[in-house]
């Protein structure tokens, strides 16, 4: 356990250097590869069974450190999210939504997929499965929250609920 969380504090570190040193090197790509990364870590509970943590660390110092790099990571994430094209939804995990981002952004998340109607569209269908898993987290972790989406928002999410996927 002490030597994977190592690791991620020593990653999470070095991104966070690199964030706030090249924050624009942090592309609406980028951000859904790292934001992936961290919740398939987070989804399939570390390896091995030992599961390391973004929101932990091997102390209190590193602990401190890691949520820093978690709130900076969140407000560019947030900054970039307007620009997100459809690959970087694919390339997101569910996890990520509700282990490590507040309920506005995961609002603004949901609203930039429905205005390119993420997985529902021919040329986005392959990436259908990921946001139905992400709508179905989302309504767990933050209950109500999906009745109070404005309209256009909502009539996404009840599509990509009700839309047939093999890989949903």
């Amino acid at each position: 356990r002490l030597g994977r969380q190592e690791y991620l504090d020593a990653v999470l570190a070095h991104l966070s250097i690199l964030l706030r040193r090249e924050p624009n090197s942090f592309t609406p790509a980028v951000v859904a590869r790292i934001a992936g990364a961290l919740g398939r870590l987070q989804e399939r509970h570390g390896i091995n069974g030992c599961v390391p943590c973004v929101r932990d660390g091997v102390s209190s110092e590193l602990r401190a450190a890691n949520q820093h790099f978690l709130d900076a990571f969140n407000n560019r994430f947030l900054t970039v999210l307007t620009s997100f094209m459809e690959d970087d939804f694919g390339a997101m995990n569910e996890a990520y939504l509700t282990w490590h981002l507040d309920e506005n952004i995961v609002r603004r998340f949901l609203h930039r997929a429905a205005q390119l109607q993420v997985g529902l569209l021919p040329e986005s269908s392959q990436h259908l499965g990921m946001m139905q898993r992400a709508q179905k987290a989302v309504a767990t972790r933050f209950f109500g929250l999906l009745e109070t989406l404005p309209e256009f928002t909502k009539q996404y999410v009840e599509r990509l609920a009700n839309t047939s996927s093999s890989a949903g």
